[in-house]
């Protein structure tokens, strides 16, 4: 293997894996019918039903193409799938799973991890499959190797994996069926679409103990006989298919009846050369346990039956469940097939894209059949895409337990059309009406009125709006809207009795509580693939078991969501946009994952982006991240270390002093008032005190806020050197060397001039109270310093005379 196929190996995984199935997809997506299908035609106006007709124009217009499906019982399921893949019972996860399919491999890559228990290798160039291709994968539990051209498997190819369970070589170019030894655990074996001759099984054949499903099939296989088959004898083979050429050459009586323990059968396979064949085949099938019959492509067109081919359906008495598909029936052979399915123990016959011709007088009718009026065991019929344009029924279907009308395009008027007011279906108990053109809830609601037992209603995809209030029957109990695009307001039109609703696509944008409270009976509610940002808290279901919300906007759960859900068994919330953070993390710890179906990978971050596409299983934040009482904890510890190393610092620059000055100062400010425009300092004998300094810094403060330089006024009663003053006065040294000042005189005659020039600083203010009344007795000192001045005069000069 080249670098670039090893690359492509790399990178086809799980990325590479999942854009090839949006690839896939993306083209099933693009598949659309016939424009030339679409025109409707007049149908059949029955009593209860008008059915719908599609033209096909292969027969000159005897035919019409007519889609429906109709079923008539209780317990009616899809086509069986014989080749399901068990992947669950391997044990098989993505870390053990490998997909290199449609990268263009011309060889089994010889670097496979040994732990692989998964390997697809579809859609290469693989021919030839060597015993050291898989030799050293022991774990290996299933194998796709479809679609590869393979030619040649060596005998030795499969003896290193003896886990083997599941193995699929279809549609490959084998040439024989290939030696399977040492597969004691094969219980699926696909070896269908490739060339072989002859259905002649090897050897090894006897030693697959666990053979379950097998599938044989050959366009060159035209004969089936008893020796090709003998190999089976004795193994627990349940599921056969038989993809043979295409016509039937022959078919030895005694080939299937040694498959005693068979219970599924898949006939692909044509008998319009050897119509004996296949009776001969119902009568082998008699000597097992057949329960479910398919027959694929069972007469082509244009054909004629001379004899009854299924007279011997009467004979399989454990035969449940009986398949046409893809057949061309006339009338006289459909009315032979109902006659012998009636007296049969079958209890659903179902007919897939049947095409029917008419080949007597009236064609086909129920009436026709002498025992119509008793259906035996008959539970069931289905017609999907019935071709035929006149079909009758007869006027009442009392047995009739479940109607399925599926995929069409019925309006409540072509359903119901022609009904009398009576009671048709006296015992439906399932009416399905998936994707028709059903518009009006209230219309189909009043239709279903008189319907007693009816307990399940279907209207998903349908166009349907609530024009008004529908009166839904009270004996209904699964109600389905999905698809539907009514949003939120068909939560109020719900009912107390409902133990199952279906709203998924719908639209839903939120969840009203109160509506969902009235739903105390029910049990499962489907809400997926809506726009729900947030499930209500404290809602009470105290029945309800399963809980859909998958593909959602939801971002995170709350325990309190699910509190009054005592019942709960099952979340499906996968595929939302889930934000990582400590609320989810808390959630996670304290729910049960278990009840998370698809748990863990269906379950990633989609916030904040450097966690997009982790698994929340591995998301794991840090204690001190979520857990509020340790970050409470912490931040109170470094709350007391920061106020400790405060404290030191505040102590150590003498804090205590500032706080004093500072609470000082504010109490001075508020018996100021804020348009002070000068401020007096007085210097007395107090200078070398703590007061004296605050008064110079309070001062000088004040007179950087006004932005006045003569708004200091220094009085000085006595002589003060400002070498005098000690080093923590700089600032009043400072003031005292470069601002002018009033000094008191020595001389008496000198205080005449101070008192003046006292008088014309604070002539001047205008400020605040306070100022005036510190101006006043200054005045007043002045005063009485000058009278006590002239007194002395007066009495000095009155001595001298």
């Amino acid at each position: 293997m080249g670098r670039e196929e090893r690359k492509r190996w790399r990178s086809g995984g799980r990325g590479g894996r999942r854009k090839r199935r949006q690839k896939k997809e993306g083209q099933c997506k693009d598949i659309e019918l016939p424009k030339s299908k679409e025109k409707l035609l007049p149908g059949v106006r029955s009593c209860c039903l008008k059915l719908l007709s599609l033209p096909l124009g292969t027969d000159g217009g005897s035919s019409w193409g007519l889609s429906f499906l109709l079923f008539l019982a209780a317990d009616v399921r899809s086509t069986p799938q014989l080749l399901t893949t068990k992947a669950a019972q391997c044990g098989i996860t993505d870390d053990v799973r490998v997909d290199l399919s449609n990268c263009n491999l011309t060889a089994v890559p010889p670097f496979i991890p040994k732990s692989t228990c998964y390997l697809d290798l579809s859609h290469n160039r693989i021919f030839a499959l060597q015993s050291t291709d898989l030799a050293l994968l022991s774990d290996l539990c299933i194998l796709r190797m479809m679609f590869c051209a393979l030619s040649y498997i060596s005998p030795d190819a499969f003896r290193g994996n003896p886990k083997l369970q599941e193995l699929y070589l279809s549609s490959n170019k084998l040439n024989f069926i290939p030696e399977l030894p040492a597969l004691s655990q094969l219980s699926i074996l696909d070896l269908s679409d490739n060339v072989y001759e002859s259905y002649a099984l090897r050897k090894s054949t006897h030693e697959l103990k666990s053979l379950v499903t097998l599938s044989l099939g050959s366009p060159n296989a035209t004969r089936i006989n008893c020796s090709n088959l003998a190999l089976l004898k004795g193994l627990p083979l349940k599921r056969l298919t038989l993809r043979a050429g295409v016509v039937v050459s022959g078919y030895q009586l005694g080939s299937l009846s040694q498959l005693v323990q068979l219970e599924e059968l898949t006939l692909n396979l044509t008998f319009c050369e050897c119509q004996q064949a296949f009776t001969d085949i119902l009568r082998d099938l008699a000597s097992t346990r057949l329960g479910r019959l398919t027959v694929v492509r069972f007469l082509p067109s244009l054909f004629n039956v001379f004899f009854d081919l299924l007279l011997g359906l009467r004979n399989l008495t454990q035969l449940r469940w009986l398949m046409f598909r893809d057949v061309w029936f006339n009338s006289s052979v459909l009315v032979q097939t109902i006659s012998n399915v009636i007296q049969s123990p079958i209890e659903a016959l179902i007919f897939l894209n049947m095409t029917y011709k008419e080949d007597t007088a009236d064609g086909f009718q129920l009436f026709d059949i002498a025992t119509h009026s008793r259906l035996g065991r008959l539970k069931a019929m289905v017609f999907n895409h019935y071709i035929y344009h006149s079909f009758h029924y007869p006027f009442k279907y009392p047995e009739v337990q479940e109607l399925d009308l599926s995929n069409n395009i019925l309006l409540a008027t072509g359903l119901w059309y022609g009904c009398p007011d009576t009671d048709i279906f006296p015992a439906l108990s399932s009416l399905v009406l998936r994707s028709n053109s059903f518009d009006d809830l209230s219309v189909v609601a009043s239709k279903i009125g008189s319907v007693k037992h009816l307990k399940k209603l279907d209207l998903s995809f349908n166009p349907v709006k609530l024009q008004s209030c529908p009166s839904l029957p009270s004996s209904l109990c699964y109600f389905s809207l999905s698809g539907s695009d009514l949003g939120q307001n068909v939560l109020g039109h719900l009912s107390p009795n409902f133990l199952f609703v279906n709203l998924s696509q719908a639209s839903i944008e939120s969840l009203d509580t109160d509506s969902l409270l009235k739903l105390t009976h029910l049990k499962t509610l489907v809400l997926s693939s809506n726009s729900i940002e947030e499930l209500p808290l404290n809602r009470s279901l105290p029945e309800l078991e399963q809980l859909y919300v998958d593909n959602n906007k939801i971002s995170t759960f709350h325990l309190r969501s699910f509190k009054g859900l005592p019942k709960l068994k099952r979340v499906h919330g996968g595929r939302n946009h889930f934000v990582c953070d400590c609320d989810l993390h808390t959630f996670l710890t304290q729910f049960n994952t278990s009840m998370l179906p698809g748990w863990p990978f269906d379950y990633r971050c989609h916030f904040p982006d450097h966690l997009a596409g982790t698994l929340l299983k591995d998301f794991h934040p840090s204690m001190v991240f979520c857990n509020l009482w340790i970050q409470a904890s912490i931040s109170l510890a470094v709350v007391l270390v920061m106020c400790v190393v405060l404290a030191w610092i505040f102590r150590a620059i003498g804090g205590a002093w500032y706080l004093r000055m500072l609470c000082v100062w504010l109490a001075v400010k508020r018996r100021s008032q804020r348009d002070a425009r000068r401020l007096v300092g007085a210097m007395f004998h107090f200078v070398r005190s703590e007061w004296c300094n605050y008064e110079l810094f309070f001062s000088q403060h004040r007179a950087l806020g006004e932005r006045c330089q003569d708004s200091l006024a220094f009085v000085l009663l006595e002589p003060i050197p400002p070498d005098s003053l000690p080093r923590k006065f700089l600032r009043l040294r400072t003031l005292l060397r470069q601002q002018t000042y009033l000094q008191w005189p020595q001389e008496k005659h000198k205080c005449r001039l101070f008192c003046a020039s006292l008088r014309a600083v604070l002539g001047c203010t205008r400020g605040t109270l306070a100022l005036r009344q510190a101006a006043e007795k200054m005045r007043q000192l002045c005063h009485t310093t000058h009278k006590d001045d002239t007194q002395q005069h007066w009495l000095i000069n009155n001595e001298k005379e």
